[in-house]
């Protein structure tokens, strides 16, 4: 069944407000309840306030022997001092004596410090040492050597903040509060749909006029490195009803992203299909590579309105569309509001051609050169090669308005794979 599309005209719109576009009709998700261990790379999806003081006592920050400060601050080589050793305390005992004066204890690292006592000494500070005294030749100062109860997390104070993407130092202070299981902000789902008669599965036995889909393993990697968890829906032939049987598998999930059936051709019925059952909100972006992008909502069997994103067929072109709309969009639903590339300026040089005053993204190559760095061109720029993706390691952009980028100008370019 084809469709005619309530768009009959071709409406080019810029990138910034295609992307605005997408991310005002996507929404951040709920919450759940993960283990501490489970919640790397998930938000924080409210302010987790500390119960307990970190450390929770004062302890000593090294081995040695807690002091009174006052008998030892006078205390050199030519003037010793001469303590009684009272007890011992091991990390985890809590002293049941107090350090009177002229007397010490046996104290090690992270052990709390015993009442009475102030300061503790190092033992390179010391003369001799013995079960019963230790002779002390250096000067201290009162709180040496001590961590202070809640130095680190004062109790009530806010741990992590809503929205901070959790980490593995976070991890560890949740550990420290004894915490086992935190709200983040949900994960999206997103559904991942090639279509077109032409494509193989891999694993497939090859076929002439066939080609492998590459576009959903693609895809479904640059999902998972946004943080979203993919769900592989297969291939939908060029029909409506094999577009419908598909797109149902992915009622229970939270973005839809296809890929082909978005341009002009007489199979391109992915966008008449989005129209059919929802809402183009843009078609076409004043870009390249990736002009041909279909964005909207759709009703899956009267329950439920799920974005969807329709990707361009060629691998880069789908990758560089995903870039720019599938990746913000799978930010934004995590709970997370700043999804722009690390941007460096560097010298370009090779030339670049923008003959149609679309916004360019070409795929390069960034090397420091001494202090500057240097950006080339990572080979023909057609929209099939999708070696020309792999090789890269940012995207050169170039302006609508600029005709011709000739080598030696400043530019700037996304990292999309930057290591520094």
């Amino acid at each position: 069944m084809k469709l005619a599309i309530k768009h009959n005209h071709e409406q080019l719109i810029d990138v910034d407000t295609a992307v605005a576009k997408v991310l005002s009709n996507v929404d951040e998700l709920d919450f759940e309840i993960k283990n501490i261990i489970e919640s790397l790379n998930h938000v924080c999806f409210e302010d987790l306030l500390a119960t307990i003081d970190i450390p929770p006592m004062d302890n000593s920050s090294m081995d040695g022997y807690a002091v009174r400060s006052g008998d030892v601050k006078d205390a050199s080589l030519d003037t010793p001092v001469d303590l009684k050793v009272i007890g011992t305390i091991s990390a985890g005992q809590i002293p049941d004596f107090e350090v009177v004066q002229n007397s010490a204890a046996k104290i090690m690292t992270g052990a709390s410090i015993p009442k009475g006592a102030d300061a503790v000494i190092p033992f390179e500070d010391l003369l001799t040492i013995n079960e019963e005294s230790i002779r002390v030749v250096g000067m201290i100062s009162q709180r040496d050597n001590i961590r202070d109860a809640g130095q680190d997390v004062k109790q009530g104070s806010v741990l992590i903040q809503k929205g901070k993407l959790i980490s593995a130092a976070d991890i560890g202070i949740m550990a420290s509060q004894g915490l086992v299981g935190i709200k983040v902000v949900k994960k999206p789902v997103v559904a991942i749909l090639a279509t077109g008669n032409e494509l193989l599965l891999p694993g497939e036995e090859f076929e002439k006029g066939k080609i492998y889909d590459s576009n959903s393993p693609a895809i479904a990697s640059a999902v998972t490195e946004a943080g979203g968890v993919p769900k592989i829906l297969g291939i939908a032939r060029d029909t409506y009803s094999s577009l419908k049987e598909k797109i149902n598998l992915a009622s229970s999930c939270d973005l839809i992203i296809t890929s082909a059936g978005v341009s002009k051709g007489d199979y391109d019925i992915v966008k008449d299909f989005i129209n059919d059952r929802g809402e183009v909100r843009f078609w076409s972006v004043k870009m390249r590579p990736a002009k041909p992008i279909a964005f909207g909502w759709i009703d899956i069997n009267n329950q439920k309105k799920i974005p969807i994103i329709g990707l361009p067929g060629n691998p880069v072109s789908a990758m560089v569309a995903f870039e720019k709309f599938g990746r913000p969009a799978i930010f934004k639903m995590r709970g997370i509001y700043n999804y722009s590339r690390f941007v460096i300026k560097a010298i370009l040089d090779d030339p670049i051609d923008n003959y149609d005053g679309r916004r360019v993204y070409a795929r390069g190559i960034v090397k420091k050169i001494k202090k500057d760095y240097h950006v080339s061109l990572t080979g023909s720029q057609q929209s099939n090669l999708l070696t020309s993706m792999s090789k890269a390691n940012g995207l050169i952009v170039c302006p609508e308005d600029i005709n011709r980028l000739e080598a030696g100008s400043i530019v700037r370019v996304e990292m999309i794979n930057w290591t520094g």
